[in-house]
């Protein structure tokens, strides 16, 4: 709401001399004001306008009647002296301050006279600038605070979560390798117990072919012998022995690679950080998802190019291995293709690339993948932390994870390593 100009209020207050000289009181600073039945400021002198919002108001001059309102002051019946008392001016949150007051009306015009002490009403707005100011800064401090509270919870709830998936890896590891030794104990008796085996059946059918031959040379009758040699099948039973021991040692050689496999994912043994071939961590994990890949029919291919022994956490980087063939195995349930391919850059970093087949990622939900809990998949079907423990465990050894993908064109992950730690 504009102020009149001083030659515009000239008429408004001649109007009202003979109110103004009745409230005149030298002791004390006068707030005149005259308003329409709207609500509108036909005049305010500089005191009115100091108490009804100062300069540069936030909202109508009227408004800033608190007790009695404007429209109260309407209410009341007939012209001349409506009101006489302590008015309450002030925003409508806080009070501003009180002045003596005497209202008027006169058709349809209302003046409003009061009487404050300047010094008073200067120091007051002193202190509600400061008041306010402070307010402004805990405000801000609050919102800091608030920040700082909501990115420590969420931290929190991360650090747990990986704390509980890190104990889970941690119990499977136990078990792995539990189990792996267990396993290879009998293996190795077995494997034993083989080489003995073929040895004895080795000599088992020289011997007998050494009697047969003797037998016949000593003009016994050869009928009887070819008889027993056709009653047991000894023709095809010599001739499969070497075959079943070859196809059992391949068995108990698989086993034994499996077992491996098994102790080189779980790698309990070098919780501290070593030198590894990559390739070969590449290779044992995905042996271990071999039959899941078998099963959904997704095709293959680890290719490692001159990869030099990296500096890291072994069974870490192997959670991170598994991680990403999970994830693109669940990408491609109707079968696929899985590349991993490694290489080192002439920079010092290896890059291991998971590159799939399957649905792809979205754009919208790019930025998202790797946070803790965030899933695509059906309620129960994961716990979206997958993604975001291979990302805080590569980050932790001083590399990165990216994605490239186009939605039904698959996805590839690239795995970015320093060879050496710093």
């Amino acid at each position: 709401m504009v102020e009149p100009a001083p030659t515009e209020a000239a008429p408004a207050l001649q109007r009202w001399t003979a109110e103004l000289n009745g409230t005149r009181d030298d002791s004390a600073a006068l707030a005149v004001g005259v308003f329409d039945l709207a609500g509108n400021a036909l005049y305010l002198n500089r005191g009115m306008a100091q108490v009804l919002g100062g300069d540069l108001p936030d909202r109508p001059r009227h408004r800033y009647l608190v007790n009695p309102s404007f429209e109260a002051l309407l209410e009341r019946a007939g012209d001349g002296l409506i009101f006489s008392g302590w008015l309450t001016v002030g925003d409508g949150h806080r009070v501003s301050s009180t002045l003596r007051t005497q209202v008027f009306r006169k058709n349809e015009e209302l003046l409003v006279a009061g009487e404050f002490d300047a010094m008073e009403m200067d120091g007051l707005s002193r202190e509600l600038a400061r008041t306010n100011q402070e307010i402004n800064n805990l405000q801000r401090e609050l919102i800091r605070k608030n920040a700082r509270l909501s990115q420590t919870l969420e931290q929190l709830r991360e650090t747990q979560a990986m704390l509980v998936q890190a104990e889970k890896m941690s119990a499977l590891g136990q078990l792995v390798a539990g189990v792996a030794h267990e396993i290879n104990n009998p293996m190795a008796f077995i494997a034993g117990n083989l080489d003995s085996l073929r040895e004895g059946v080795e000599s088992l059918s020289a011997a007998y072919r050494q009697l047969e031959t003797l037998a016949l040379d000593a003009a016994a009758p050869a009928e009887p012998v070819r008889a027993i040699r056709a009653r047991h099948d000894l023709d095809f039973i010599l001739d499969d022995f070497s075959a079943l021991l070859v196809a059992t040692e391949d068995g108990v050689g698989r086993v034994r690679r499996i077992v491996a496999d098994l102790q080189t994912f779980s790698r309990l043994h070098e919780a501290q950080r070593k030198t590894v071939d990559l390739a070969e961590n590449l290779r044992s994990t995905l042996a271990l998802a071999k039959s899941e890949l078998t099963a959904r029919r997704i095709e293959t291919a680890l290719e490692c190019v001159d990869l030099p022994p990296v500096e890291c956490y072994p069974a870490e980087l192997n959670q991170v291995f598994m991680n990403l063939i999970v994830n693109a195995i669940q990408a491609m349930p109707r079968g696929g293709t899985l590349n991993i391919r490694g290489r080192r850059r002439a920079d010092g970093w290896i890059a291991l690339c998971f590159q799939d087949t399957g649905a792809g990622v979205a754009p919208e939900i790019a930025d998202k993948i790797f946070n803790p809990f965030f899933t695509t998949r059906p309620v129960g079907s994961g716990t979206g932390l997958g993604l975001s423990v291979s990302y805080n465990i590569v980050k932790h050894h001083g590399g990165r994870i990216e994605v490239e993908s186009s939605v039904g064109q698959g996805a590839a992950f690239t795995v970015w390593l320093p060879e050496r730690q710093s």
